[in-house]
């Protein structure tokens, strides 16, 4: 009996961002302020861009105009905005590229109240936790409380932004924490509250470990008609999917019904041990399925609770006799010693 091992894979896909300068070096796109702060009038910008090559320049947002849409290395890239006649902050975002290579400046243009202390105080993030800033009034210099949660992170960008971004949301629900801004001086503060939204659209599974497996899986799953994740004792939880996985193992290039089992074991309250069939050392040539040996393994070692088990190696055929492909060691003692 041969037993066949897959192993399931999300490749790392590396994007780089590179073309050709004037020079011949790779060309480059930067800006001297992102995000780039204006204030609430109708105004022209010099965006303060750098670039070693020929680029171009377009934004999706109406009040942003771009004035310069094209130019050559060292060339200025000019916006005309539109006056904010609300009392909030606005934020815009303009792409430029060069050849292969590109970057998004984000703009945020302060509303008609822009000499409050900070320009908002309730944030929503999406659930992957996409970016956003807010902007911070204080001459004299500012800070944040810790929001003592682990999904939440803060940036100081600079003298008057601070990054706010989430983790991906897999818990199913909305979720929400709190964090100060004060000023350095500590006469003004401001309470801000962040709402991250949850979406299942994109994720198919029921439980958390199914949409944290489905999201690490990228493309490969393609649906879930069925995931649990049980916890069978204190350190060992099952679990369990059928889903629609297309893995292209053997030239498959349909989407196929696959299942997936996995047991997660806390190594602090629960252990590993590695068994033959009947539970016998003398059997290491022998084949049995893996349920009648944990099942053997159960009642030789009636001070242990088995829980479950799974394949740990390959068998292969020499000669007419199964034998196992790797190092096996068992109650201390080596019962094979080479691969």
């Amino acid at each position: 009996m041969r037993f066949r091992y897959y192993f399931l894979s999300a490749p790392l896909a590396l994007l780089l961002s590179c073309g050709k300068g004037g020079g011949g070096e790779e060309a480059a796109v930067a800006f001297a302020q992102n995000p780039m702060f204006i204030t609430a009038e109708s105004t022209v910008h010099d965006c303060g861009l750098v670039c070693n090559a020929s680029w171009e320049a377009s934004s999706r947002d109406g009040w942003v105009t771009v004035l310069t849409e094209s130019g050559k290395a060292g060339d200025p890239l000019k916006i005309r905005v539109s006056a904010n006649k609300d009392e909030g902050d606005r934020n815009a975002s303009i792409k430029v590229t060069a050849g292969k290579a590109g970057k998004v400046l984000q703009i945020v243009q302060y509303g008609n109240a822009a000499s409050g202390f900070v320009s908002e105080t309730k944030v929503n993030l999406d659930t992957f936790g996409k970016s956003t800033y807010i902007s911070v009034n204080a001459e004299g210099g500012w800070n944040f409380t810790d929001p003592a949660c682990e999904w939440l992170h803060l940036e100081k960008k600079n003298t008057s932004a601070l990054v706010i971004s989430g983790e991906v949301n897999f818990t199913g629900r909305a979720r929400s924490a709190a964090f100060k801004v004060r000023s350095d001086d500590g006469v003004m503060e401001a309470d801000i509250t962040v709402t991250q939204q949850f979406s299942n659209e994109k994720f198919h599974a029921s439980t958390e470990y199914g949409r944290r497996l489905v999201y690490a899986m990228g493309s490969y799953i393609q649906g879930v008609s069925k995931d649990t994740f049980t916890t069978l004792t204190d350190g060992v939880t099952s679990f369990e999917m059928s889903c629609t996985l297309k893995d292209d193992f053997g030239g498959d290039t349909q989407a196929l019904n696959r299942n997936v089992y996995l047991l997660a074991v806390d190594m602090t309250k629960a252990t590993v041990l590695a068994t033959l069939p009947d539970d016998d050392d003398a059997k290491i040539h022998n084949r049995q399925l893996v349920l009648n040996q944990l099942k053997a393994l159960q009642q030789k070692r009636t001070n242990i609770t088995v829980w479950g088990g799974t394949n740990g190696d390959f068998f292969g055929d020499s000669t007419g006799e199964l034998v196992l492909q790797g190092i096996l060691y068992r109650k201390g003692v080596c019962l094979k010693s080479d691969f």
